[in-house]
């Protein structure tokens, strides 16, 4: 008699990684035909290209006439893209000017795909340590539009993404306050202003730990992160400032001659600008992002663990900040792994699906939203900040659950000390 077959774990893993994989195509499809093609096929990169070849050429990076000038050689744009990092990100960049554009970009393309897809496979492997799952990672992220997008448009983002991942190897590696840890604060301010609660969170663990300067802690050593991450970013803008001596002041008057805050940004702080025509209810929900760091701080201050931290303040900043695009939110994976991973191992194949599909969900209702916009700049994709907020309160409470039906207790008269008696002693008796 035949025996029935079996599929095997192998089989089931590639099954995995193909469905994640055809997923993959099916959202870059969807996001090449809905993004404006021209600006596709041009991307953001093409401001990061432009800067370093005029650095490289003794210019001003910063220079709306020129960047446009080599932009429209590249392909066609309705407005030139300008490089708005501060110019401590120039030594990331410079090399780009040294290759053809079409080289270059595929260079940066490979550089950002492995630090999205490398980031996540680290998250989760602290956060969930079986290899089993790992196709876990490939589904989730490559599936996530902010992922998709970011990607497409060669945004910097993933080097931030690559910064917090840095920032949290160092805490589980027992190299706090090293020069890694420092370098990866450089990274973490290419944008200053889309993780500005981290900065808030940082400087109260160092400040809390000056209340007792007898026992040497981790945080109270933070000054010398501080003084670390400082000479590496003066490091960095010495460097820039070889090639063009007046960078700062050419970024500072880039900034005065570009109303960049008064921009249609999809945030909620535009989203107030706009409706009550009072330019400070743009900052309001900073200010409040700002109260609730420092209470969500006093309560967990004795016990702080960046570990389990950092979700919460990534999640906070990036929805309350007043600059941000939607591919920003590709450095909110580490927020879904995390929360995710608290669902992982089990048994139940129930519970476990469950999780994936509310993943999967929001995913879907990400894209659909998208499809319905008609630019990055549509307040439509407004209604896209609050769903990790429901997606990671959401995973919380489905683990929250599982752990109590884990929890299941022992029964009466059966302590630890008695040990259950076994089938072999049944069998003897």
């Amino acid at each position: 008699m035949a025996q029935p077959r079996t599929i095997t774990y192998p089989n089931r893993r590639r099954r995995k990684h193909l469905i994640a994989f055809t997923l993959l195509g099916i959202s870059l499809l969807y996001c090449a035909r809905t993004v404006n093609s021209d600006r596709a096929r041009v991307g953001d990169f093409a401001a990061y290209w432009t800067a370093s070849h005029l650095l490289l050429t003794g210019q001003n990076p910063y220079d709306v006439d020129k960047v446009f000038a080599l932009e429209k050689a590249i392909g066609p744009l309705p407005s030139p893209l300008v490089m708005r990092n501060p110019p401590w990100l120039v030594p990331l960049i410079l090399p780009l000017g040294l290759f053809s554009y079409q080289a270059s970009y595929s260079l940066w393309a490979i550089l950002q795909t492995s630090i999205v897809v490398g980031c996540a496979l680290w998250m989760w492997k602290q956060f969930a340590p079986s290899t089993s799952t790992r196709w876990v990672v490939w589904l989730i992220t490559l599936t996530s539009l902010p992922c998709i997008l970011v990607l497409v448009m060669r945004q910097t983002t993933p080097l931030m993404l690559l910064g917090v991942v840095g920032f949290l190897y160092c805490e589980f590696n027992d190299r706090s306050n090293s020069w890694l840890q420092a370098g990866s604060l450089v990274l973490i301010s290419l944008k200053p202003q889309l993780l500005y609660l981290f900065w808030v969170a940082l400087a109260l663990s160092a400040l809390w730990a000056l209340r007792d300067l007898d026992k040497p802690t981790r945080e109270l050593r933070r000054w010398f992160l501080f003084f670390r991450f400082g000479v590496l970013l003066a490091a960095f803008s010495g460097f820039a400032m070889i090639f063009d001596i007046r960078i700062f002041s050419q970024y500072f008057e880039y900034l005065r001659n570009t109303p960049i805050l008064q921009e249609g940004i999809p945030t909620i702080g535009n989203f107030f600008r706009l409706h009550t025509e009072l330019p400070w209810t743009q900052f309001a929900p900073m200010f409040i992002g700002v109260v609730w760091a420092l209470w969500h701080w006093s309560k967990r201050r004795q016990n702080w663990d960046w570990r389990e931290q950092m979700p919460s303040i990534l999640m906070a900043s990036v929805l309350t900040t007043t600059y941000s695009w939607l591919y920003d939110q590709v450095i909110l994976i580490p927020v879904v792994l995390y929360a995710l991973a608290q669902n992982f191992p089990g048994r139940n194949r129930v519970h476990v699906t469950t999780a994936l599909l509310l993943c999967l969900a929001a995913n879907a209702f990400v894209f659909v939203i998208f499809g319905k916009s008609t630019g990055l700049t549509d307040f439509k994709l407004l209604w896209t900040w609050p769903v990790y907020c429901i997606l990671y309160s959401a995973l919380g409470s489905l683990a929250r659950h599982r752990s109590a039906e884990e929890a299941v207790p022992e029964p009466e008269g059966f302590t630890k000390e008695e040990e259950a008696p076994s089938y072999a002693s049944n069998l003897a008796a």
